[in-house]
């Protein structure tokens, strides 16, 4: 299939054309025939006849009128079946569409991804400072090795005093203090 060089728009226009085209050759039809009956049949000279054949024919005009607007309206709403449809420039049309929708959804998923991305690092940047913060509470309130050691030795010294067996100077052993 050859697509033409006509843009979607165009297509559209050409369509209206061959819609148009054959309501206006239906008008013609119509005022032929109507045209033909005022030829075959004299006018009468009667102004009163004038008068309501001129209404009448104005009436048949507006109701004309009002069914074109009408045809026009339905054939704009429901496209004939008939009519070969322009797939190639509709298909162009489409892809067009597609690509301009899919840029516009990867722009803003984009933008979407950036913004969590951003809030992430928030988050991070809160939860370090707050994890900083409690190493550093942890730092300052644990004790030193040191002064742990000099603690411990110190406890140790107080509890082996408190348990030796005090001096005997009368010759006992520190055995039979204990027993």
């Amino acid at each position: 299939m050859t697509s033409s060089p006509l843009n979607p728009s165009q297509h559209v226009e050409r369509i209206r054309e061959i819609l148009i085209g054959r309501d206006l050759q239906n008008m013609h039809g119509r005022l032929s025939r109507i045209e033909g009956a005022l030829e075959k049949s004299p006018p009468s000279q009667d102004p009163s006849q004038v008068e309501a054949s001129l209404a009448r024919l104005k009436e048949e005009q507006t109701a004309l009128r009002e069914e074109l607007q009408v045809q026009k309206l339905e054939k704009k709403d429901f496209p004939p079946h008939n009519e070969p449809a322009p797939t190639a420039s509709v298909a162009n049309g489409l892809t067009a569409l597609q690509a301009q929708l899919s840029s516009e959804m990867a722009a803003h998923i984009d933008a979407r991804y950036r913004e969590i991305l951003s809030h992430l690092e928030k988050e991070l940047a809160k939860l370090k400072g707050e994890f900083n913060e409690e190493v550093h509470d942890l730092n300052f309130s644990k004790a030193d090795r040191s002064e742990l050691s000099e603690r411990f030795t110190r406890l140790a010294t107080a509890v082996s005093a408190a348990t030796r067996p005090p001096a005997q100077n009368d010759g006992e052993t520190s055995e039979a203090y204990f027993a």
